[in-house]
């Protein structure tokens, strides 16, 4: 699919976004069957175990914010026909917030879910900092909550994944995505 797209010319800017366990194998899957491609990883490197008994092991480390950056800036420029991008890498890739929340107010499963987070909060009598905000905020502060990194985490460096111009996502393992906001048992189920 990827490589009829990129003939077809409707996929200038793909991205694989692959679980973080296998996605050294879908470089070696990629390269065999399409061997001029030039692949990048975002969200981890190789490295070879030093020292010890297992010297020698080729295992893997995840990017560093700054590393994840200049692949991004090496996409944008053409340098990378394909990115194979991790799960946690792309948590790491900051979201336009206004775009978010433009998407969010058109879903309704997730306006239900904010309203129910609002009416919760409302009837808990004392609320948290987090909980005043989504009862005074709604949406915005829902997403806000969403895109929140934890703390030992930090985006890339002037990336921004709206503007990277990427033309064509494919999931892998894409069940881990689906139906994330289904209504819930007591309103109905799906």
């Amino acid at each position: 699919i990827l490589a009829r797209a990129r003939q077809d010319g409707l996929a200038k800017r793909p991205v694989i976004l692959v679980p973080n366990s296998i996605i050294w194998k879908w470089v070696q899957d990629i390269l065999r069957v399409l061997p001029d491609y030039r692949v990048v990883v975002i969200g981890s490197k190789r490295k070879v175990i030093q020292r010890g008994e297992r010297k020698g092991y080729v295992t893997s480390d995840t990017d560093t914010p700054q590393e994840r950056a200049e692949k991004w800036s090496r996409f944008q420029a053409g340098e990378f026909d394909v990115v194979l991008l991790s799960y946690t890498a792309l948590a790491r890739t900051r979201m336009s917030e206004e775009a978010v929340v433009a998407y969010a107010n058109s879903r309704s499963a997730i306006q239900r879910e904010v309203e129910l987070s609002r009416r919760n909060a409302g009837a808990r009598g004392k609320l948290t900092e987090r909980q005043a905000a989504i009862l005074k905020e709604g949406t915005a502060a829902w997403v806000a909550q969403k895109l929140e990194l934890p703390e030992d985490w930090e985006y890339d460096p002037g990336i921004r994944w709206d503007d990277l111009g990427v033309d064509l996502l494919v999931v892998d393992e894409a069940q881990n995505f689906k139906n994330k906001h289904q209504p819930e048992p007591r309103e109905g189920g799906a």
